[in-house]
């Protein structure tokens, strides 16, 4: 196996493993800040925007009716059979007879399906216990009279079910009965003082039977009714201030990240990115129109002092530094961010790179491109933004 070579400066040319990784959570919050301001203008125009159209909408009063759901004979004693009464009730609301019923009641039109419904009934928390939501055009009283009828509907069906499906029982109790009523009269033709207990016994239990089979079915009962007396919607000053806040938060979101892919323009953002993304130092500020910033500089004298090699990319006039005692002359290396610089001079001699941009140019991608280079190689490296625009 392979292993790369390190040279006197402690870097190791041609390996990525010691690179930082690319998330910079310093970097991401900063440039979030930075779009905070354009993001709170576009919200409040949203904000603005959602307010005036919600206000063109017509009112919408709404009412909430808890129903209780049991059985005549209060026979359900554990909460799973309590809610499968519930259950089987709330879907008496849902056919089309029953929404007939109800706006016969109201007169106006009335859904129970799609994204608005004007009546919708959903299970609580308690066994047994159903709310059914109601949503009219026509004012409050209209809300809670929808309500009523959802709950009259609920039972009317319920009524149906149970005479249809009990309908051959009655029939059958009904014949039973008659026949033992005539074994009643055929016994006390022969005698009047016959005794027929036994058969007014079998009667009732014929009549109880069927009986007992009729208050099983659940009946829905109001047990409370609440609704505003003003209308739940629309509300314009609501509806304004979260569409506001979920689009400055998005816009917040996009234009962070945004910022944080944005290649081209160099600025500060930008340079902190890049430096982080390629392990090169970073140094921001005022600078001469064509010179380094002072802290960058500073470094290359350093370099060129001790008798190193720098290879600066980008539009920066040389600088002369002063030789230390006893070193060999320093070489600087200018090019431009696109031109082969390793071709010039070995890369195993290079001391320092350095990239240099001005603040807001376009020529973002191809100093991160170059700075990429530096990075390939092993090479230190600085990016410099000099934040005085240079004159085109």
């Amino acid at each position: 196996m392979e292993t790369a070579s390190t040279d006197g400066r402690g870097t190791q040319a041609g390996t990525r493993g010691d690179r930082p990784p690319v998330l910079d959570l310093g970097l991401v919050i900063s440039s979030l800040a930075r779009s905070l301001p354009a993001a709170i203008v576009i919200g409040l125009v949203v904000g603005v925007l959602a307010g005036i159209i919600a206000s063109t909408f017509r009112d919408e009063y709404t009412a909430t009716t808890t129903v209780n759901v049991a059985t005549p004979g209060r026979e359900e004693r554990d909460a799973a059979t309590m809610e499968a009464l519930a259950a089987g009730m709330s879907e008496y609301v849902t056919d089309e007879r029953a929404r007939f019923y109800i706006e016969e009641g109201v007169g106006e039109p009335v859904t129970l399906y799609g994204l608005r419904p004007s009546v919708t009934v959903t299970t609580s928390k308690i066994p047994g216990l159903l709310e059914v939501n109601t949503r009219s055009q026509s004012g409050p009283l209209n809300a809670a009279k929808m309500g009523d009828l959802a709950v009259e509907a609920m039972n009317l069906r319920s009524v149906e079910a149970r005479e249809q499906i009990l309908e051959p029982v009655s029939e059958a109790a009904q014949k039973e009965v008659d026949r033992l009523n005539e074994q009643i009269d055929a016994r006390r033709r022969l005698d009047r003082q016959a005794d027929t207990s036994d058969l007014l016994a079998l009667i009732y239990e014929a009549r109880a039977g069927a009986e007992q089979l009729r208050t099983a079915y659940p009946v829905a009962t109001i047990v409370a009714q609440s609704g505003g007396t003003g209308p739940s919607w629309p509300k314009p000053f609501q509806t304004g201030l979260v569409a506001g806040l979920a689009t400055t938060a998005l816009a917040v979101l996009v234009l962070g990240l945004a910022r944080l892919r944005r290649g081209r323009r160099t600025d500060s953002i930008w340079a902190r990115s890049a430096g982080h993304r390629h392990s090169a130092t970073v140094d921001i500020d005022q600078s001469s129109r064509t010179g380094f910033p002072p802290l960058t500089e500073a470094a290359v004298t350093a370099v060129l002092s001790a008798g190193g090699t720098v290879v600066v990319l980008g539009d920066v006039d040389p600088v002369e530094a002063p030789r230390a005692s006893g070193a060999q002359e320093g070489r600087s290396v200018g090019a431009s961010f696109d031109d082969p610089w390793w071709r010039e001079v070995p890369a195993t001699d290079v001391d320092l790179g350095i990239v240099v941009v001005d603040n807001r140019s376009a020529d973002g991608k191809a100093a991160e491109a170059a700075l990429a280079s530096f990075a390939e190689v092993g090479v230190p490296a600085r990016v410099a933004v000099r934040l005085q625009e240079t004159v085109k």
